[in-house]
């Protein structure tokens, strides 16, 4: 379950046509090699971990990321990720279900990543980039009657297409096997716009204001509110409003606010935000970030 979609990027080394007549013959005729491997580490403080509109955990957490990555350059690019959520206040019943964020080292919860992405350059229409990979979620004391090692799984398809005006983007996540065994699999999608404005006066500063809207079908809401009669609802929807700076080209800091609100009135009065704990249909919640890159 992540906050947060996961992009890697591909780029390219582009030498001169033509070499100066006066170039040494070794610099015409040369390529520079670049390593098709790279890695990136981030780390993150929230004020909630928020997840589908849902409240995950209702305490600051820290969580943190490593993504290793290998480029085939115009065949695109293989990921893998490995990502956690820790709660920071060691606190009783914070996490979902009643968790106890004491145990495994406060640690509630962690993901496994595998995906492919490319893009298509659509000329003067702009960029079209796709993903599809698989998640593994891991819920470490926190999952069904809290035992060890509860596990959940969900195969997605990622499309995201960048105008030259705003960035529209879907994702569709089948959850074929949840911490449930006797659930039935799941549909979850996503449709964002979003918009980045690159500061003049700062460079390496870019803002960018993003709306989400995340929907699910019948099993969905089933799965996570109990109704049996239930019907296909729009689960939850998210303004968000992020700032990212690019200290240089390995290491970049950033901060977000968001407001994540239950739009449909079935999931509010099955209390889908609160896991049933409470009347709460409404958030503002948010936090800080680094990623290295290399």
């Amino acid at each position: 379950m992540k906050k947060t979609f996961a992009a890697v990027a591909a780029s390219a080394v582009m030498l001169p046509l033509f070499a100066d007549e006066a170039a040494p013959a070794e610099v015409a005729g040369s390529a520079k090699w670049k390593c098709p491997v790279s890695a990136e580490a981030t780390i993150d403080f929230l004020s909630d971990y928020v997840w589908r509109g849902t409240l995950l955990d209702k305490s600051p957490v820290y969580q943190q990321s490593v993504t290793i990555s290998y480029d085939a350059d115009e065949f695109g690019s293989l990921y893998f990720n490995y990502w956690t959520s820790l709660d920071l206040t060691h606190k009783r019943n914070t996490c979902w279900g009643g968790g106890n964020s004491r145990r495994n080292g406060s640690m509630i919860e962690q993901d496994f990543t595998l995906a492919y992405c490319n893009s298509l350059d659509l000329g003067d229409a702009g960029k079209l980039s796709y993903e599809i990979g698989h998640y593994w979620y891991d819920y470490p004391y926190n999952g069904p009657h809290h035992k060890a090692g509860s596990l959940s799984s969900d195969l997605y398809a990622d499309l995201a297409w960048k105008t030259g005006y705003v960035k529209l983007g879907t994702k569709l996540l089948w959850g074929y096997y949840t911490a449930h065994e006797h659930e039935p699999a799941t549909l979850y999608a996503v449709f964002s716009v979003s918009k980045d404005f690159n500061i003049e006066q700062v460079e390496g500063l870019k803002i960018t204001p993003k709306a989400l809207l995340g929907v699910g079908n019948v099993a969905f809401v089933q799965n996570n509110t109990g109704i049996r009669d239930a019907e296909t609802a729009m689960a939850d929807q998210t303004l968000s409003l992020s700032a990212s700076y690019e200290v240089n080209e390995h290491f970049s800091i950033g901060a977000n606010i968001n407001y994540t609100w239950t739009p449909s009135h079935t999931l509010r009065h099955a209390r889908y935000m609160s896991w049933g704990e409470d009347n709460a249909h409404m958030l503002v919640w948010g936090g800080v970030s680094a990623t290295l890159s290399f």
